[in-house]
């Protein structure tokens, strides 16, 4: 068998190629969900004033952490 040859063979337990691609479906369903809800909070987090100069800046984020959940942890 020459490189980059495809190996055809009986013992697939995918019909076709759609069976092989839509077992990853779910995977990328999820990525696409995680990717609306970063894209959400950085929206939300635009809207946001300013947090004032002398603020204690972790104390700020520990106050917005249920809020913005994947920033607060960066």
């Amino acid at each position: 068998m020459a490189v980059g040859e495809v190996k055809e063979s009986d013992d697939s337990p995918f019909d076709d190629d759609d069976d092989c691609i839509n077992i990853f479906a779910p995977f990328a369903q999820k990525s696409a969900n995680i990717t609306e809800a970063w894209k959400t909070e950085i929206i939300n987090y635009t809207k946001l004033d300013q947090a004032p100069v002398d603020v204690d800046i972790l104390e700020w984020w520990k106050t917005l952490e249920n809020s913005f959940k994947n920033l607060s942890r960066m």
